[in-house]
């Protein structure tokens, strides 16, 4: 109705064979690949926090599975060194973009990486020229140190003096040795054996006879000969100034020589993990050693020294002491050591009240207006001063001169960086005034590990109520003072290890007495390590170049077998150095 039925056309179906098209053998992969790459694509853009970015300058060094110390106490495990320096710390997982065929990747397999170790107080000339010479550290007995000198001698008969340093007070009768005993086993030639604290000596016979020492010979000022209560004689043992009276007798090495110790002092320095130290005392003739290695690239340790101040010094010292400033500033000359008491064990460390034992209060360097008249001029110079001050006595002295100085020259442009060196006891209400002066106790822990020196000689010449106060490290940091540790070497050994133990536990290294020795006073691993890494660096003005790992900071670093955090503290001084880096380059390795 109204048009036609318009029906389908009805064709009979066809039956088409159809042939695909020849098969694409790549066209399955690239769609696999075309997958792979949208997924890996996505992974990135949700995990771009974990990735570092692409570096045009990867790193030369590149440490890895560390455990990386950091100050702040966030969580690192790689460390990028490039050009001499750290230019990035993190995570091993974001290391990639640091790497290219060129790095030389280190890997540290969990052991603790740490800033180089800086030893704030170190004699390093005379420390390397005495590894040829007798040591005398470990000796606790009087035989043992005598069979030492008896077999040195037989081994180096050519040699016209024994030299030999190291020897402990508390190791004789009575503190002190006699000539008598060396002479029954070196009677034919001088022999010279310094204490280990380099403030008194210990002389044969023949030695004295050498030198022109007799019953008759003055005591030199601010020195001591020790006499024979009976009959006057010298006993062989000089305190103090007194030591200045057999220098004669002395080896005077080559150039050469001390060169050729320095290297072997350098080398040990490394296998210990010490890559900075702050020589305490030097002349110009010792400065040009010195001067002399580091012009030749012979000297990689990082240097600041301290030149040898001394009382009574008048306009012309000041002006040598300038300008050797002046000429040797680049290679760290930035202060001055004076001394202001001499050691407790012979009872010339300047006290507050007399010795336990002896009705005296020290043998001080100087009154407290000449103390005051040398720092107020060498701070007004710029210069900054250490002062060995050992005794509570010789401890305020010097803060008083440092806070004269400070109100005397109120425009010094340069930083002020004094310091305390030892503070082996110091009164508590001093203790306060670090802080607002600015002043650091640079301080060695060997010193105070409670031996029978300690014990039978320190102890019972200052008395136990002061013995209480002894080597006040964490009452130091409790009212904000800074530390610096260092060795003193070769007063001890310049191995920081045992120093971080007995700072720490305040124990011999075989955990006696089982009281620790004024247990108040042990700091928590981490403060040891901040002393002589951070505290030491901060000490020398030096804190925004070394001391921490950071970007920017030098690529002195320590990785150590293992993490020194989960060792026994009775492990410490035995923990393994697996490599030392200087500059970037690693200067040590195990086995190597």
């Amino acid at each position: 109705m109204g048009g036609p039925c318009i029906q389908p056309s009805l064709r009979p179906a066809m039956n088409l064979r159809l042939t695909p098209p020849p098969r694409n053998p790549f066209r399955d992969a690239s769609t696999l690949v075309c997958l792979l790459f949208l997924l890996f694509s996505w992974v990135l853009a949700n995990d771009a926090s974990s990735q570092s970015p692409p570096n045009p300058h990867p790193a030369d060094l590149l440490i890895r599975s560390g455990r990386v110390l950091q100050w702040s106490g966030a969580d690192a495990e790689a460390v990028a060194v490039r050009g001499g320096k750290v230019v990035w710390v993190g995570l091993d997982r974001d290391s990639a973009g640091w790497i290219d065929q060129t790095t030389t990747i280190v890997e540290a397999h969990g052991g603790l990486v740490t800033p180089g170790l800086n030893d704030a107080h170190v004699h390093f000339l005379s420390g390397s020229l005495g590894l040829q010479q007798i040591d005398l550290n470990d000796a606790q007995h009087a035989s043992t140190i005598l069979e030492r000198v008896e077999a040195f001698a037989k081994r180096y008969p050519e040699r016209p003096v024994i030299v030999g340093r190291g020897w402990l007070y508390g190791a004789f009768a009575g503190g002190l040795p006699t000539r008598d005993m060396l002479d029954a086993v070196v009677a034919d030639k001088p022999v010279l054996l310094r204490c280990y604290d380099g403030h008194t000596i210990w002389v044969n016979t023949v030695a004295l006879r050498q030198a022109g020492i007799t019953r008759d010979s003055p005591d030199p000022p601010r020195g001591l000969i020790v006499r024979d209560s009976t009959t006057g004689e010298p006993t062989g043992v000089l305190k103090e100034s007194a030591q200045r009276l057999v220098d004669s007798l002395f080896p005077v090495p080559s150039l050469d020589e001390k060169k050729e110790a320095l290297l072997q002092g350098i080398a040990l320095a490394h296998r210990v993990g010490v890559t900075s130290i702050q020589e305490c005392g030097v002349d110009d003739a010792e400065l040009m050693v010195f001067d002399t290695m580091i012009q030749e690239g012979r000297f990689p340790l990082r240097t600041h020294f301290a030149l040898s101040g001394q009382v009574g010094m008048n306009d012309t010292d000041f002006d040598r002491l300038m300008a050797t400033r002046r000429a040797k500033e680049s290679i760290g000359v930035r202060s001055v050591k004076l001394f202001i008491d001499g050691v407790i064990e012979s009872h010339t460390a300047y006290l507050l009240s007399p010795y336990a034992n002896q009705s005296t209060l020290g043998l001080p360097a100087c009154d407290a207006t000449e103390l005051q008249r040398l720092i107020a001029r060498l701070d007004r110079e710029e210069w900054n001063v250490m002062v060995h001050a050992i005794g509570e006595g010789g401890v305020r002295m010097t803060l008083d001169a440092f806070e004269h100085a400070m109100q005397s020259n109120p425009d010094r442009k340069r930083l002020r960086r004094h310091r305390l060196e030892h503070v082996e006891t110091i009164d508590p209400s001093d203790i306060t005034r670090l802080k607002p002066l600015g002043v650091i106790a640079s301080m060695q822990p060997r010193h105070a590990e409670p031996n029978s020196n300690i014990f039978d000689v320190w102890v019972a010449n200052i008395g136990p109520s002061r013995a209480e106060r002894a080597w006040a490290w964490k009452s130091i940091l409790a009212s904000g003072g800074r530390l610096a540790f260092g060795t003193d070497w070769p007063v001890v050994p310049l191995d920081p290890r045992p120093g971080l133990q007995i700072a720490v536990t305040r124990q011999t290294l075989d955990g006696k007495p089982d009281e620790p020795f004024v247990r108040s006073q042990q700091l928590k691993l981490e403060e040891a390590l901040y002393a002589y890494t951070y505290g030491a660096a901060f000490a020398e003005g030096q804190e925004t170049e070394k001391g921490a790992i950071a970007p920017g900071q030098m690529a002195d670093l320590v990785i150590w077998k293992k993490d020194l955090r989960t060792l026994p503290a009775s492990e410490l001084y035995r923990a393994e150095v697996e490599a030392t880096l200087f500059n970037g380059q690693v200067v040590y390795r195990a086995g190597q």
